[in-house]
Protein backbone atom coordinates (compact mmCIF):
# COMPACT_ATOMS: atom_id res chain seq x y z
CA UNK A 1 0.00 0.00 0.00
CA UNK A 2 1.77 3.51 -1.39
CA UNK A 3 2.21 5.86 2.22
CA UNK A 4 -0.88 8.04 3.00
CA UNK A 5 -0.63 11.71 3.56
CA UNK A 6 -0.24 13.21 6.58
CA UNK A 7 -3.29 16.12 7.63
CA UNK A 8 -0.39 17.89 8.74
CA UNK A 9 1.67 18.18 5.44
CA UNK A 10 -1.60 18.81 3.27
CA UNK A 11 -2.69 21.77 5.42
CA UNK A 12 0.83 23.40 5.00
CA UNK A 13 0.48 22.66 1.52
CA UNK A 14 -2.88 24.25 0.85
CA UNK A 15 -1.70 27.53 3.50
CA UNK A 16 1.18 27.69 1.68
CA UNK A 17 -0.83 27.85 -1.70
CA UNK A 18 -3.33 30.17 -0.67
CA UNK A 19 -0.76 32.27 1.09
CA UNK A 20 1.13 32.73 -2.52
CA UNK A 21 -2.25 34.42 -3.73
CA UNK A 22 -2.73 37.20 -1.19
CA UNK A 23 -1.62 39.85 -3.44
CA UNK A 24 -3.90 38.73 -6.47
CA UNK A 25 -7.29 41.08 -7.32
CA UNK A 26 -9.61 38.24 -6.00
CA UNK A 27 -7.17 36.42 -2.98
CA UNK A 28 -9.71 33.68 -2.14
CA UNK A 29 -11.18 32.59 -5.50
CA UNK A 30 -7.53 32.75 -6.84
CA UNK A 31 -6.41 30.47 -3.69
CA UNK A 32 -8.45 27.90 -3.68
CA UNK A 33 -8.16 27.44 -7.51
CA UNK A 34 -4.71 26.98 -7.45
CA UNK A 35 -4.91 24.62 -4.61
CA UNK A 36 -7.33 22.24 -6.44
CA UNK A 37 -5.66 22.23 -9.70
CA UNK A 38 -3.72 19.37 -11.33
CA UNK A 39 -0.16 20.70 -10.36
CA UNK A 40 -1.14 20.52 -6.71
CA UNK A 41 -3.23 17.54 -6.64
CA UNK A 42 -0.14 15.61 -8.61
CA UNK A 43 -0.66 11.65 -8.38
CA UNK A 44 -3.15 12.02 -5.90
CA UNK A 45 -6.34 12.98 -7.82
CA UNK A 46 -8.14 9.75 -7.61
CA UNK A 47 -8.11 9.37 -4.03
CA UNK A 48 -10.77 10.50 -2.08
CA UNK A 49 -9.04 11.12 1.39
CA UNK A 50 -7.09 14.07 -0.34
CA UNK A 51 -10.02 15.65 -1.30
CA UNK A 52 -11.25 15.66 1.84
CA UNK A 53 -7.80 16.86 4.23
CA UNK A 54 -7.61 19.90 1.04
CA UNK A 55 -11.53 20.94 1.42
CA UNK A 56 -11.33 20.98 5.43
CA UNK A 57 -7.59 22.78 5.00
CA UNK A 58 -8.79 25.10 1.85
CA UNK A 59 -12.14 26.05 3.82
CA UNK A 60 -10.56 26.69 7.28
CA UNK A 61 -8.31 28.99 5.67
CA UNK A 62 -10.93 30.91 4.02
CA UNK A 63 -12.66 31.22 7.00
CA UNK A 64 -9.06 32.38 9.25
CA UNK A 65 -7.94 34.63 6.43
CA UNK A 66 -10.98 36.07 4.74
CA UNK A 67 -13.94 35.25 7.12
CA UNK A 68 -15.79 34.10 4.25
CA UNK A 69 -16.03 31.30 2.29
CA UNK A 70 -16.44 30.40 -1.71
CA UNK A 71 -19.48 29.04 -2.39
CA UNK A 72 -17.67 26.08 -3.76
CA UNK A 73 -15.18 25.09 -1.25
CA UNK A 74 -18.16 25.37 1.22
CA UNK A 75 -20.39 22.75 -0.41
CA UNK A 76 -17.27 20.06 -0.66
CA UNK A 77 -15.62 20.99 2.57
CA UNK A 78 -19.36 20.27 4.28
CA UNK A 79 -19.44 17.19 2.19
CA UNK A 80 -16.30 15.91 3.39
CA UNK A 81 -16.88 16.42 6.72
CA UNK A 82 -20.33 14.87 6.96
CA UNK A 83 -19.05 12.22 5.46
CA UNK A 84 -16.16 12.02 8.17
CA UNK A 85 -18.12 12.64 10.81
CA UNK A 86 -21.20 10.65 9.93
CA UNK A 87 -20.18 7.24 8.09
CA UNK A 88 -16.51 7.61 9.46
CA UNK A 89 -14.64 7.85 6.06
CA UNK A 90 -11.37 8.41 5.99
CA UNK A 91 -10.77 7.78 9.83
CA UNK A 92 -8.78 4.51 9.13
CA UNK A 93 -6.45 6.32 6.61
CA UNK A 94 -5.31 9.33 8.70
CA UNK A 95 -2.40 9.14 10.80
CA UNK A 96 -3.06 12.39 12.52
CA UNK A 97 -6.79 12.71 12.74
CA UNK A 98 -6.47 14.46 15.59
CA UNK A 99 -5.78 18.03 13.82
CA UNK A 100 -8.12 17.10 11.14
CA UNK A 101 -10.58 17.01 14.14
CA UNK A 102 -9.36 20.08 15.85
CA UNK A 103 -9.97 21.90 12.44
CA UNK A 104 -13.17 20.44 11.71
CA UNK A 105 -14.45 22.10 15.36
CA UNK A 106 -12.66 25.46 14.50
CA UNK A 107 -14.56 25.49 11.55
CA UNK A 108 -17.89 24.51 13.18
CA UNK A 109 -17.59 27.72 15.37
CA UNK A 110 -16.77 29.97 12.84
CA UNK A 111 -19.41 28.45 10.47
CA UNK A 112 -22.59 26.66 10.79
CA UNK A 113 -22.26 23.42 8.75
CA UNK A 114 -25.58 23.19 6.20
CA UNK A 115 -25.27 19.90 6.06
CA UNK A 116 -29.07 19.85 4.85
CA UNK A 117 -28.55 21.61 1.79
CA UNK A 118 -26.69 18.67 0.59
CA UNK A 119 -29.36 17.01 -2.05
CA UNK A 120 -27.33 13.67 -1.38
CA UNK A 121 -29.01 14.04 2.41
CA UNK A 122 -32.55 14.73 1.68
CA UNK A 123 -34.70 12.64 3.13
CA UNK A 124 -36.75 10.45 1.14
CA UNK A 125 -40.79 10.90 1.16
CA UNK A 126 -41.44 6.90 0.09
Amino acid sequence: MEELEYYREVRNDVYQEMDSQKDTPHPMFYGSSYVFSDEMLGENRELEYFMCLCYVACGLYELEHYHGIEPIIEMYMTYYIYQYEHFGKYKDMLYDYELLEKDIEKIKSMRKLKFERLKCYEKSTD
